[in-house]
């Protein structure tokens, strides 16, 4: 095949991962997003979670998280219907790809964390489901990032706290707390506690039977950092 004819898409594709990596370098800054912003950065990364390359799925997944962490209005760009970014962050065809997920729970997380109204966005399109089926994965990273986006979900209220409640997180959570990585224990602790700080009931859905055995191993542990999630 004539080279003339496929340098145009190589160096259109190098070109996009270049522009989206970049884009997720300087978001990582706090005194980069008014500039970003300005330039309605969150209409041109968007639009690469449909990216055909992984890798740039991914950056763009990256760089949307780094810029709803500290913008209160990028994040609200991300929950806007119009901009169907959440829908392709958990509908992509990257799902299985381990560091994609690990960077789409980062998005759920830094967007849900402003508040129960980005928070119920995000628990309406479906991500407490695929944050929960994230809990399962194999690799420790998506299963930390997944346990600490349900807790940004479910600390907000009752109803938030609910809706983690029904898709099993309880149950998927307890089996996180038995991985040998500390960082997973510390996130699913803290996760179900604030699933039970709302109400008696989701409190007793923490802590029956067959869970509070191996809640109660850890409050006599000597680790500081794991007991004061507890």
């Amino acid at each position: 095949m004539s080279k003339a004819v496929i340098q145009p898409f190589a160096d259109y594709q190098k070109s996009r991962v270049i522009f989206v990596q970049t884009v997720a370098e300087l978001a990582n800054r706090e005194a980069n997003i008014e500039p970003l912003r300005s330039v309605d950065v969150m209409s041109l990364v968007g639009p690469l979670l449909a990216d055909p390359v992984a890798s740039i799925k991914q950056s763009a997944a990256l760089a949307i998280g780094r810029l709803s962490k500290h913008s209160k209005e990028l994040a609200s760009q991300v929950i806007n219907e119009k901009s169907k970014i959440l829908t392709m962050l958990i509908n992509s065809e990257s799902s299985n790809n381990k560091f994609y997920k690990k960077s789409a729970c980062y998005v759920l997380s830094q967007v849900a964390r402003h508040g129960p109204e980005w928070a119920e966005k995000v628990a309406s399109v479906g991500a407490i489901k695929y944050l929960v089926e994230c809990l399962s994965e194999y690799d420790p990273s998506v299963k930390r990032a997944a346990a600490w986006a349900l807790g940004h979900i479910a600390k907000h209220n009752k109803e938030l706290a609910s809706k983690v409640e029904k898709e099993q997180a309880i149950e998927y959570l307890i089996m996180c707390l038995q991985e040998p990585e500390i960082e997973i224990k510390k996130n699913s602790i803290q996760t179900l506690s604030y699933i039970a700080q709302h109400s008696d009931d989701l409190a007793s859905a923490v802590a029956r039977v067959e869970n509070i055995s191996i809640i109660s191993y850890y409050i006599g542990l000597k680790d500081i950092s794991l007991k004061e999630h507890d």
